[in-house]
């Protein structure tokens, strides 16, 4: 099953090969798929739908791929979820790691604004949270710097 992102992806590559073949242009087109959808698709619908266990399956979704793109949405979520619960420290927590884990995706981006935001800017780091986070296994970060291009 496909998780939401890439099915944005998938939608282009046919609207691209619709167009080509209505111009006869010869073209080559090229897109990625990634999936355990499954995950990330219920713990975004407990979310959106308010239903208790949206903590817990966005949790699940960082616990068991720490490393997928995905976790930086699971860690987005659950700082908002905190902050719509008014635990201010546990949302910065939340912000501020997808913000050192992932800092050049989308949700980390958002994440930042969120810092901003006079109560979680305010607010301490939420212990739990931090010693929850601190037990993952995270992926060591790539380092680009030294890939050369050809």
């Amino acid at each position: 099953m496909p998780a939401p992102e890439p099915t944005h992806a998938i939608a282009l590559a046919i609207r691209e090969a619709l167009k080509a073949k209505e111009t006869g242009e010869e073209t080559v087109i090229l897109t990625a798929l990634c999936g355990h959808g499954h995950f990330d698709l219920a713990a975004y619908d407990a979310y959106l739908n308010g239903r208790p266990e949206r903590v817990a399956l966005m949790k699940e979704q960082i616990a068991r791929f720490p490393g997928d793109s995905r976790a930086s949405t699971a860690l987005y979520y659950l700082g908002r979820a905190a902050w719509a619960a008014g635990k201010y420290a546990e949302a910065r927590t939340w912000y501020e790691q997808n913000s050192a884990r992932f800092p050049h995706f989308y949700y980390a981006v958002l994440s930042r604004e969120r810092l901003t935001e006079p109560k979680v800017a305010a607010a301490k780091l939420d212990i739990a949270t931090a010693e929850w986070l601190s037990r993952i296994d995270w992926p060591r970060p790539r380092d680009f710097s030294a890939v050369v291009a050809n």
